[in-house]
């Protein structure tokens, strides 16, 4: 097989034809006049051995081997635009982008921040309150704090805390009624909390009691 690769700009003018369908707008896409496209694709052809294109009357249709050709080129075109994407942020991204749960972001990561970039004066972070996952590939994100098993989509990450629960009821209640052991606890109506997908729900009173050695609710 020949190392010798064919003209870039004949490979780029037959993506940009068989992605578009059409000359023209492959023309405007590559700013050259149509007869150029047409030149270059010519001159592909010329290189490859076979015909990409059929030509009826003015439009353009791929052949097979135009078909087959096309969908191999088009996913080397599509990294070399994620590449360029990812060195034009290198280059002019001046901030770090964190994504978190709105609650957290509001309630939480936002103060922290803060208190941070006091200390780091030089480094700018910006915070979006989003519930959406992020994908790091596609989106300009560096960092996402998630809650739950949303944590296990990503190749990496590190816990930063874990829940842990407590019962607690009001001052007055625990005056008129003295708790002395965990099984005290379970004489009285409980309330839980229960969170949907994608968070995992904290611990239930079933734990609890488990955990204490009740068997009984």
């Amino acid at each position: 097989m020949s190392l010798r690769l064919p003209s870039l700009r004949g490979v780029q003018a037959f993506e940009a034809v068989g992605r578009s369908g059409s000359v023209a707008i492959a023309a405007r896409d590559l700013g050259l006049t149509p007869g150029a496209v047409s030149q270059h694709i010519g001159r592909l052809e010329e290189e490859v051995g076979v015909a990409l294109f059929e030509r009826k009357g003015r439009s353009l249709a791929l052949t097979s081997w135009g078909q087959i050709y096309l969908r191999s080129v088009r996913d080397g075109f599509d990294h070399l635009r994620a590449a360029n994407d990812v060195l034009q942020r290198a280059r002019l991204k001046s901030e770090i982008v964190m994504s978190a749960p709105p609650s957290l972001a509001i309630r939480w990561v936002r103060r922290l921040l803060g208190e941070w970039q006091n200390l780091t004066p030089g480094v700018s972070v910006r915070l979006l309150g989003d519930d959406h996952e992020p994908v790091f590939e596609d989106e300009q994100v560096d960092f996402r704090i998630s809650y739950g098993t949303a944590r296990l989509k990503y190749a990496h990450f590190t816990d930063l805390f874990v829940d842990r629960v407590a019962p607690v009821c009001s001052p007055s209640f625990l005056e008129a009624h003295p708790i002395e052991n965990p099984a005290d606890v379970m004489r009285w109506p409980l309330i839980g909390i229960e969170w949907k997908n994608p968070y995992q729900s904290p611990p239930s009173w079933s734990d609890w009691a488990i955990r204490f050695g009740l068997t009984q609710l």
